[in-house]
């Protein structure tokens, strides 16, 4: 039986409104620290700061790196400090932080952001048993982070991390800082 023009228009304004919902209800599960879903499937680190508006300066940096590649992946878990845009606004001297991304080499960035990335899930949950932990933990580029967790949450290298969101690899943690210094631009 053939759809009728309402019927038809219809199935179009819901088909419609499923997937204009859908950033919404993604935005609303990460914001809550919430597991994003993607088509189904539990979404990558990569997907979970790619979704969230305040990381939109991390995501442009972990693209230009190649980080990307690493982080949209499955098979390892990472723990990431993710600045916020706030914080490569800071980072930048005031200035266009996403300027200073794109002025960037690749391997400066990519250095300065595997200092924000350790490979394994840190134990970070805040229950009393975790309260008072303190710990070291290496980070991809080969350094160490110092680690807090308190009453007041988690600190790391004395910044106070703000929410968490989570992902089928691993876990990121939005923090205020980069916890890195400011990379030259790339030679012209």
């Amino acid at each position: 039986m053939p759809l009728t023009r309402a019927a038809a228009c219809r199935s179009m304004a819901a088909a419609l409104f499923a997937l204009s919902a859908a950033p919404l209800a993604a935005g609303r599960a990460l914001a809550d620290g919430h597991a994003l879903a993607v088509e189904g499937h539990q979404a990558s680190i990569l997907d979970a700061v790619s979704a969230d508006p305040q990381l939109s300066t991390f995501t442009a940096a972990l693209q230009a790196s190649g980080l990307a590649t690493t982080l949209g992946g499955s098979g390892t878990s990472y723990t990431v400090f993710a600045p916020s845009d706030e914080a490569f606004r800071a980072w930048a001297g005031g200035n266009d932080p996403a300027a200073a991304v794109r002025a960037a080499s690749p391997a400066a960035l990519r250095a300065m952001l595997q200092h924000h990335i350790v490979d394994d899930v840190l134990p970070l949950a805040l229950d009393p048993g975790s309260l008072g932990e303190t710990y070291d933990a290496q980070t991809e580029a080969g350094d160490k982070i110092h680690v807090d967790v308190d009453s007041r949450g988690v600190a790391v290298d004395g910044v106070r991390c703000g929410r968490d969101l989570r992902a089928a690899n691993g876990e990121v943690r939005v923090i205020g800082k980069v916890l890195a210094d400011p990379v030259p631009a790339a030679a012209s």
